[in-house]
């Protein structure tokens, strides 16, 4: 049986969830793919402000980067696993340099209602991140959701999540 299918576990999941796709081959690129509620596709603009950081639960380094949009304030994040099937190449691929990469929004329809471009300037990041994890233990993919458990009850959620790491 082939990988799962990203647009049907995003309908089955709760809205503000951010999934990402990465194809690799002769193109390689890179897909967000963010459930929310049509309402507020619609009033979600298309300039993004990112963060980036590391957090270590249990041993795991925790890569993240946060999309804020504004106004009003929507914060969405992404947890990156390096030692993930393809976790490898895709951090080596995006600390090559900025990276464009296709954001589509998909609604209540079921459907993608929204997608636009942009470009992830986060090539530094994602070296630094891949050399922290390659120097920490391996860890299994039970482990490293068992860290992301671990940051949500101690983040104290998206808002100070996005102070703690700062800007870029």
């Amino acid at each position: 049986m082939g990988e799962p299918d990203p647009f049907d576990m995003l309908r089955e999941s709760e809205p503000g969830t951010v999934l990402y796709a990465f194809a690799e081959g002769d193109n390689p690129h890179l897909e967000f793919l963010v459930r929310e509620r049509s309402e507020e596709i619609l009033l979600t603009g298309d300039r993004v402000e990112l963060r980036a950081g590391v957090v270590t639960e249990f041993g795991i380094p925790v890569p993240m980067v946060l999309f804020r949009f504004p106004p009003p304030e929507r914060i969405y994040r992404t947890f990156w696993n390096y030692h993930a099937p393809a976790g490898k190449v895709l951090f080596n691929w995006l600390g090559l340099g900025p990276a464009e990469c296709v954001m589509k929004w998909m609604g209540d329809s079921g459907r993608v209602e929204k997608y636009f471009v942009l470009t992830l300037p986060l090539a530094g990041f994602f070296k630094k991140a891949a050399q922290q994890a390659a120097s920490a233990p391996e860890w299994d993919e039970d482990q490293f959701f068992g860290a992301l458990d671990a940051l949500d009850e101690n983040s104290g959620g998206l808002r100070m999540l996005w102070r703690s790491l700062g800007g870029l």
